[in-house]
This record gives structure tokens, sequence and C-alpha cells, in this order.
């Protein structure tokens, strides 16, 4: 074994060449993979049904039930994404001027439809301060955990999504990170090189979890 490593895309194959004495660089990942429902019912259960540890942003739209109904079914870790804005930003879930009752039955609503949510995913996006810890504290009352966007790295897009993030996975380790959060979009092609390469990755040491796994070690 070389005690070089790299990741290269060769003829379509993704390779990492590993060497035990490179473990000690070792982080512990957790990825959680958001708008599986931009796919088909079929390729986001092949994506559900994975042996590996992730998470999901569950899908809320009314339309989007049966996606709703098989992550909860495969007993997939799911969070809850939602944004507060100011009051003309209608595409914000929880609008500054939103009624206090108004507000508190959404979120009442939301935590009994999903009472198995690991937490709630609040994106702040109003300049009212007072009002988004608000509703961030109307989740908490409701036995809601609520994390800020920034928990996570949101990975855009690049030309090989799958070799650059173990590319930033591994160097991130080598700066001394030992814990790393992705939230990301796989296509089902993209899931499937990923499925294939990380078990070169936890070969060499690596550890990947659900989020709420994740965040329990690191209470622990």
């Amino acid at each position: 074994n070389t005690e070089k490593r790299s990741i290269a895309n060769i003829t379509g194959i993704t390779k990492v060449i590993y060497s035990d004495t490179l473990k000690r660089n070792a982080a512990d990942i957790a990825l959680v993979l958001d708008s599986l429902d931009l796919y088909g019912l079929k390729d986001a259960e092949g994506i559900l049904t994975s042996t590996q540890e992730f998470s999901v942003i569950l899908p809320l739209r009314n339309d989007k039930a049966d996606y709703q109904s098989r992550i909860i079914e495969l007993k997939r870790d799911y969070l809850i994404k939602l944004s507060v804005g100011d009051e003309d930003d209608i595409e914000s879930d929880f609008r500054d001027g939103m009624k206090e009752s108004v507000r508190s039955s959404k979120i009442k609503s939301l935590g009994s439809s999903f009472p198995n949510s690991t937490g709630v995913i609040l994106i702040d996006k109003t300049r009212n301060e007072d009002f988004f810890n608000g509703v961030k504290n109307d989740f908490i009352k409701n036995n809601m955990k609520v994390y800020n966007d920034s928990v996570f790295v949101v990975y855009k897009s690049s030309e090989n999504k799958v070799i650059s993030i173990f590319e930033d996975i591994i160097n991130e380790a080598k700066k001394g990170k030992n814990i790393l959060i992705y939230g990301i979009n796989f296509t089902p092609d993209e899931f499937a090189a990923y499925d294939r390469q990380v078990y070169n990755m936890k070969k060499l040491g690596y550890k990947f979890y659900n989020f709420r796994d994740l965040m329990n070690k690191l209470k622990q």
C-alpha cells in the first residue's frame, strides 16, 4: 500500500487509494439528503433502502405524502426544514406579522404529525430577531429540537459531486476537523456512486452516521 491517498475518476469508476497509516486523520460524518421528492418514488426508495447511514429532509407538501410515508415506514432518520422570513417573503413558512395563535397552531400540528422527527432545521431569513426566536421557542416548547441551517455545510453542484465531497471530507479531516455534517442533493446515479465508494472511506477509518446518532454522540 502506498502512503499517498488520492481520489481519481478513471473511465467512470471512482477509486480511493488508501493506507492504514492514514486512519489517524479520519472523521465522523453525517449526510443529510435533501430533495428526494425531485425523483420518482421508485428511485427515492432505492436510496432510502440503502444500508448506509444518513438522514433525509422530509418533504412537507401535501402532494408528497407518499414520500413522507416511505421515509417513515422505512424508519429512515429525518429532519424538517423550515424558514422564517419577513412579512413580504411569501416563500417562507413563518412570516413576520403572522398571528401568534396561527404560528403556534402550525407548530403544534407539525409536532403531532411528525413526532419522530430528529429536529427542525430553521433557516433565518428575517430581520426581526425577536420573531425568529419566538418561532424557535415555540418548537422547543413542543419538544422539537431546533438547529440553525449552519449546522451543516450545504454542498452545492459540482462537475463530479461524489468525488468532490470525498475529497472535501479527506481535506477537512487532514486539517483536524473530526465532525463533518453535509447537506446535499444526490441524484439516484450519484447516490449509487456514493454508496459504492463509502466502503473505501470506512476502511480508512471514517465513520458515517445519521444526523440523530451523530448529535447523540456529540452529547456523550
